[in-house]
């Protein structure tokens, strides 16, 4: 397993949010073994890692073997209820790691 996805397991396991061994009900009337609660995510710093985290998943992402190609500023979006802030902050992540354009 590559460090990244690793390091993301490890994050929602210490917080908490990652839940598995359980037949959750999800919102959809789906069950799954594992369940994720990103409401635990509920100050800077966890948030800030978050975002780290998601960004590091977008660059992996774009380096595949077939060199999909992701435009950052078109798709970034979080839903209103418990997702902007992680937009938000994998947004900020991810323009660390870019050149300045002014």
């Amino acid at each position: 397993m590559e460090q990244y996805k690793q390091e993301f397991i490890d994050f929602l396991l210490n917080l908490g949010s990652l839940k598995v061994g359980g037949d959750f009900k999800l919102k959809s009337g789906r069950f799954s073994p594992y369940f994720i609660d990103i409401g635990n995510v509920n100050d800077g710093i966890s948030t800030a890692r978050l975002g780290e985290l998601y960004a590091e998943a977008l660059v992996n992402a774009s380096q595949l073997e077939h060199k999909i190609s992701l435009d950052y500023d078109n798709f970034i979006y979080g839903i209103p209820e418990k997702g902007i802030a992680p937009a938000i902050t994998t947004s900020i992540a991810l323009s660390s790691r870019l050149p300045p354009s002014y």
